[in-house]
């Protein structure tokens, strides 16, 4: 018998769209994920891994690996489950007792399944604006990630998101301290302070 055991990522939630999303790198048996090492914000996903940002461990993403692991098992048991009850093999007589006990196996089978449908639509996997906002500074990602996270999320519209990511880091900073200052006094006080 073969052991298919090392590492990889479970529990995909967070998703910023066009910039990455939470996952967290578990030691796995089986492809049963089982000790959680770390979470990555993931920018790029490759045929032999993933490549991100440490960041903090995330719980959300740690539950959702556990819960999809064990939502798959309570499916598979319930298709065996089924299958003893529906189709015995020949000769076969089940016990009343051992009927009822698969017949609660199929039915937690029949509620994981959904749920674990919901752990894969958008609503559950997509970051909202703060935790795409936290997840961008925690990862200490670019001046045009920070950009594209706030035309993503509607935000700003993409004259103004062009224009942030012309200005450049410092001048955008200094837009968003000034509020109601303009783009070229903006421009004036980086400079005056990058010269102290």
């Amino acid at each position: 018998m073969y052991l298919f055991y090392g590492s990889r990522t479970f529990g995909k939630v967070d998703e910023i769209e066009g910039v990455g999303h939470v996952a967290t790198e578990f030691g796995h048996i089986f492809w049963f994920p089982l000790v959680p090492k770390e979470t990555f914000f993931v920018t790029k996903e490759k045929w032999n891994g993933v490549e991100g940002i440490p960041i903090g461990m995330s719980m959300k993403s740690v539950g959702t690996a556990y819960g999809r692991a064990v939502a798959i098992l309570f499916i598979i048991a319930a298709l065996g489950a089924a299958k003893t009850v529906f189709a015995p093999e020949a000769g076969q007589v089940l016990a009343p007792e051992r009927v009822a006990n698969m017949k609660v196996i199929m039915i937690l089978g029949a509620l994981a399944l959904p749920a674990l449908i919901a752990t894969y639509t958008s609503w559950f996997t997509k970051a909202d604006y703060e935790t795409a906002v936290s997840l961008v500074n925690e990862g200490g990602l670019d001046h045009q990630l920070k950009v594209l996270v706030d035309y993503q999320y509607d935000k700003i519209d993409e004259a103004e998101a062009k224009q942030r990511i012309e200005n450049g880091p410092a001048v955008d900073a200094a837009l968003q301290a000034a509020g109601d200052c303009n783009v070229e006094s903006a421009k004036y006080l980086n400079r005056q302070y990058s010269k102290a």
